[in-house]
């Protein structure tokens, strides 16, 4: 990593501490401080530390414990892949099978049991109660993997892209670059599917200037509980994609 290059982890971490009693997640109206994340967190790498397993399987849930076990596996120095719980059976299957998973992560959507699998291990994140959180720093190396994300397979089966900690950490110093005004008092939307990259920056990088970090329900329609959340929390800084920018154009030309 270049001397000017910052590690988005490490960030991170410095902001568990530094804003731990800023609130960190608004996620179904419910919300959550930095320490209450961190203390999750550490509970999660707690338990993978554990185990001998280097790929593990995460089910995109819209918990703080899925985000906090995204950042408890790369904090673990270990390689996430995420698996939706809507995705079929088979397609769960084959991305289980060609990663190599051995143990997934999830909260409580019991649709994870169709993986239909003996070879792996589930771990209900919520029911983690009983783990002593220790925090042993990071366990890194920029050439190691942060997450393996996978293709559609719309033209065959899915194939997986890794994605390198030295390229999570180019992606956030060319973030950071963009000379936005953001920081901890900021407003932040996380709309997109984790299975999508772009999700990756939404949440990450707002984690690494104790921002606030709203996240949308996937019950109902998105596009309006996005505009609902936008209006309710007065939110300061939202990516979102296209089809979106241009609904949210139309509804000002009507309604504002």
């Amino acid at each position: 990593m270049e001397k000017d290059q910052k590690d988005m982890i490490s960030e991170i971490i410095e902001a568990f501490e530094k804003y731990a009693g800023h609130q960190a997640f608004v996620i179904n109206n419910i919300t959550y401080t930095y320490r209450q994340l961190s203390e999750t967190v550490y509970k999660i790498s707690t338990l993978i530390n554990n185990r001998e397993d280097k790929i593990i399987g995460i089910i995109a849930e819209d918990r703080l414990e899925t985000y906090a076990s995204i950042l408890a596996v790369l904090i673990s120095g270990k390689t996430y892949v995420i698996l939706h719980p809507a995705y079929p059976r088979h397609r769960n299957r084959k991305i289980a099978e060609l990663a190599d998973i051995h143990l997934i992560l999830y909260t409580k959507d019991i649709r994870v049991l169709n993986l239909d699998t003996e070879h792996i291990d589930f771990i209900c994140t919520s029911e983690l109660q009983e783990v002593v959180p220790s925090s042993s720093g990071i366990h890194s190396e920029k050439n190691e993997n942060a997450y393996i994300i996978f293709t559609s397979g719309s033209t065959g089966e899915p194939k997986g892209v890794p994605i390198s900690r030295n390229n999570l950490n180019a992606f956030y110093n060319a973030y950071s670059h963009l000379d936005w005004q953001l920081d901890e008092n900021d407003r932040m939307l996380q709309m997109f599917e984790l299975t999508f990259d772009v999700s990756i920056v939404s949440f990450l990088f707002p984690l690494t200037i104790g921002a606030c970090i709203y996240t949308v329900s996937p019950e109902g329609v998105k596009y309006i509980n996005v505009i609902e959340i936008l209006e309710k929390y007065n939110l300061t800084f939202a990516a979102v994609a296209p089809s979106l920018l241009q609904l949210l154009l139309v509804l000002r030309h009507f309604w504002w």
